[in-house]
């Protein structure tokens, strides 16, 4: 019985934070997202790279391609974010003049290890620009690899 929930209970096998920028569209009640990438995480290290997602609602699903700094190896696996926006008053930060606060969840699955976490970030519905962080930690039930 004990090895039977053990092996339902996932290690932990890296965490790590990000910060994005870039432009967000409407498609009729569909919306599209092209972003900039740049993380650490504390089994592979920096990287930097791209998200292109679409979406309707507070569902958006899309491809995420890195390449790490420390092999500078490129990796390339779905990503997925559940979501919600709220309007605010509108707030200079520097170019980005911001009216709206998103936030949400996201999940990214790569190599038998399922990645959770969080954003918050703030765009300008107007032109289509954002910029945020966020963080994760990736977990595995048959062992941790990079």
């Amino acid at each position: 019985m004990e090895v039977k929930i053990r092996l339902r209970i996932p290690s932990v096998c890296a965490g790590g934070g990000f910060a994005y920028a870039g432009t967000e569209f409407d498609i009729g009640v569909a919306k599209g997202e092209s972003l900039a990438v740049i993380a650490y995480d504390s089994a592979s290290g920096g990287s930097h790279g791209g998200i292109l997602a679409g979406g309707i609602g507070h569902y958006t699903g899309g491809i995420e391609s890195v390449r790490t700094w420390s092999d500078w190896q490129e990796h390339t696996s779905p990503i997925g974010f559940v979501g919600g926006a709220s309007s605010l008053t509108p707030t200079g930060v520097g170019p980005l003049k911001v009216n709206e606060a998103n936030y949400g969840g996201l999940f990214q699955y790569q190599n038998g290890q399922l990645s959770v976490g969080g954003y918050l970030g703030g765009a300008n519905k107007e032109t289509g620009r954002g910029a945020g962080g966020g963080g994760y930690i990736t977990l595995s039930w048959s062992g941790c690899h990079n």
